[in-house]
């Protein structure tokens, strides 16, 4: 959790200052192929709040925490 907190610190800090023109940057996406880094920014945004919203919908079901249920006393 710490290098991912870290990594996204970085990023934002990144979209908060820079200068240089995202559109003309690009990196290789392996499944959506050439992507901008402006296209990246809200890639990377918007994967993170799938893995916020999975975290929450698993954290909501009614086996969860599954670990703590199965050392409970019976």
């Amino acid at each position: 959790m710490k290098e991912f907190e870290e990594a996204r610190r970085q990023t934002h800090d990144f979209a908060a200052s820079t200068h240089a023109n995202l559109r003309q940057h690009f990196y290789n996406h392996p499944i959506f192929g050439d992507l901008d880094m402006y296209q990246w920014l809200i890639l990377i945004a918007a994967h993170c709040d799938r893995h916020r919203a999975q975290s929450e919908e698993v954290m909501a079901s009614p086996g969860f925490p599954r670990a703590r249920q199965a050392n409970a006393p019976a």
